[in-house]
């Protein structure tokens, strides 16, 4: 026979779970439902003369039922210009979160996204195999721990690819002769 012990601690001064297997032989153990945190487990044998052997050495594990949280966006902002077609996302560190997963449309609803990708950083830059066309997109987020948990995704964020510079769209002046700007464009000879 076996017994499985179950701890908050590696020392084993608390015990959560000390479980007796009765069947012969049985090499698992179905036990109670824990909460979420971080537990320590070890195994004792009992030969046929009923003398109960050392224990294992110890495992640990963590129950993680809970999702992380949804990361702040922080660029580009909601209805914000950016004068490339492959922008750089950036999120702000969530707690908790191991993966963050970007995607990016042409429109809010992300049935079949332009970019979907994660990664462990908390900024992503298309490639220009990515390259968004000039007009309205929209990005979100979500992030994912190490149990694989995943978070709700965050709002969508509208953004505007544009090489428009100056003015501004909404701007006011008083310049009767304005100066106009824009960003280059890759291959373009004239403007």
């Amino acid at each position: 026979r076996y017994r499985i012990l179950v701890s908050r601690s590696s020392s084993f001064t608390s015990t959560s779970i000390l479980q007796t297997i009765e069947t012969d032989g049985e090499l698992t153990a179905d036990l109670s439902m824990l909460p979420d945190g971080k537990y320590y487990w070890r195994v004792q044998a009992q030969n046929i003369d009923l003398v109960w052997g050392s224990w294992s050495s110890y495992r640990a594990f963590t129950i993680d039922t809970l999702p992380p949280t949804i990361p702040a966006m922080t660029s580009p902002l909601n209805n914000s210009s950016v004068l490339t077609p492959t922008p750089k996302l950036v999120v702000a560190s969530a707690a908790g979160a191991k993966y963050y997963r970007f995607q990016v449309n042409t429109s809010n609803v992300f049935s079949d996204p332009l970019v979907d990708v994660k990664g462990t950083a908390i900024y992503y830059t298309l490639v220009p195999a990515q390259a968004l066309p000039f007009g309205s997109a929209w990005w979100r987020v979500k992030t994912i721990d190490a149990a694989g948990n995943e978070s709700d995704w965050s709002s969508p964020t509208q953004f505007t690819v544009t090489i428009l510079k100056t003015p501004a769209s909404g701007s006011y002046t008083l310049k009767t002769k304005p100066v106009f700007t824009w960003a280059s464009v890759s291959g373009a000879k004239q403007y």
